[in-house]
């Protein structure tokens, strides 16, 4: 039973690591003016693959805890914090020029 819930877990979060890995990049290059577009990007992929490191680190930290079964529950425990500030950060990004037409909101796009 515990093999379901973790694989439908690892499942949802691949999920949402990979739509930010290739919705983030879109909303970049749609977002920044042109002379920014490239280092704004490279800064974007910079910060997943520091996420990456970050996430070895600590899971490589809670495996020197010897928690035993109760491991696997740290590590998605703690790869939430981040999960949700990011979430929670989502709602404050500004809203796209397409999706503002996209909606009749011509005076903001």
């Amino acid at each position: 039973m515990e093999l379901g819930i973790i694989g439908c877990i690892r499942f949802v979060a691949g999920l949402g690591i990979s739509g930010s890995s290739v919705l983030g990049p879109m909303y970049i290059a749609e977002i920044a003016p042109a002379s920014w577009r490239g280092r704004l990007v490279g800064f974007f992929q910079f910060n997943i693959v520091f996420g990456i490191l970050l996430a070895y680190l600590s899971n490589y930290l809670i495996g020197m805890q010897h928690l035993g079964s109760a491991e696997w529950r740290w590590e998605l425990g703690v790869s939430a914090i981040p999960a949700v500030f990011f979430l929670v950060m989502l709602f404050f990004i500004p809203r796209s020029p397409r999706w503002l037409i996209k909606k009749q909101r011509l005076d903001e796009a």
